[in-house]
């Protein structure tokens, strides 16, 4: 069972939107699509090389994200901005479109996230960031915050988004551009965290194994005895667009164990202070709302 957050790369990357494109491109995928795009050809040979470059001087990345229009708070499309601005950035890939809308009859049905060229090689490529949790480790129990997000539907959409390539319209549309449909690979990026009591392992083969995995509780006192929480230790509650990365939070915005309590219903970094001075994410927490009254 792996803990993304404890991961060296934590330690060496500062700017808080590096540290979010850095986990698009090297975490670990929730759950097997079949079709997961390995990190190595995202990176290519030079990608830490040049995360730690962009950590130096952030200033490329934040300027193309301020160009992009407004995401409303959404993360997918936060994630998406990111993606887009690697596949523009990185030597060894090219942006071909980015968000090419199908339509057929004047009516939109679908889009696919990326065209892009991998080491010259052509990706239809589907980009999801999702964080789903429940008591006990099974995939019909898995749901978001919202509780009509369900990993089952999501499993399901993505596979119909990736087939999206074999639509006529889609590949007319693909021939425009001049991809060569015999050669056109179909990839997904899927991103996010699962969620379980007492961090139980998965026995469905469709999890990943090293997948990113946290603690669900609808019971602060119970999580207490399990992670053997005190006084001391700090707490940050995550917000839509800081879910990508492991925190990195300053003293002055962190809350303790007797604020978190209060805390009814979100996901919360359990935090751990390091010598740069900024508290770290060790174990990241969901919390529900205690349906039984």
């Amino acid at each position: 069972m792996m803990n993304y957050a404890l991961d060296a790369l934590w330690w060496r990357l500062k700017s808080p939107v590096v540290r979010d494109l850095a986990s698009i491109l090297t975490a670990p995928a929730p759950w097997h699509s079949s079709n997961e795009l390995p990190v190595a050809h995202l990176l290519g040979d030079e990608g830490f090389k040049r995360l730690l470059e962009l950590d130096d001087n952030p200033y490329c990345l934040l300027d193309f994200l301020n160009d992009q229009p407004f995401h409303h708070h959404r993360l997918g499309i936060y994630a998406e901005q990111l993606l887009n601005f690697w596949f523009q950035f990185a030597p060894h890939t090219e942006l071909i479109h980015s968000n090419l809308k199908i339509i057929n009859c004047s009516q939109i049905f679908g889009a696919a996230d990326f065209v892009v060229k991998i080491n010259n090689t052509a990706y239809h490529i589907e980009l999801t960031c999702k964080y789903y949790g429940a008591s006990k480790p099974d995939i019909s129990s898995l749901v978001g915050l919202d509780r009509l997000d369900r990993l089952e539907n999501k499993v399901a959409k993505l596979k119909q988004q990736l087939a999206l390539t074999n639509h006529p319209q889609t590949i007319a549309k693909l021939q425009q551009l001049k991809i060569e449909l015999t050669h056109l690979q179909c990839a997904s990026i899927v991103r996010g965290m699962l969620f379980t009591e007492n961090m139980q392992p998965f026995s469905q083969p469709e999890i990943n194994p090293l997948c990113w995995q946290g603690y669900w509780t609808d019971n602060w006192l119970k999580l207490q005895s399990q992670l053997d929480v005190n006084k001391n230790n700090r707490f940050w509650l995550h917000n839509r667009l800081s879910l990508l990365a492991p925190a990195r939070i300053l003293a002055r915005d962190t809350i303790n164990f007797d604020q978190v309590k209060y805390v009814k219903q979100g996901i919360l970094a359990l935090l751990q202070q390091r010598e740069d001075g900024y508290w770290h994410e060790v174990q990241r927490i969901m919390k529900i709302k205690h349906d039984k009254h």
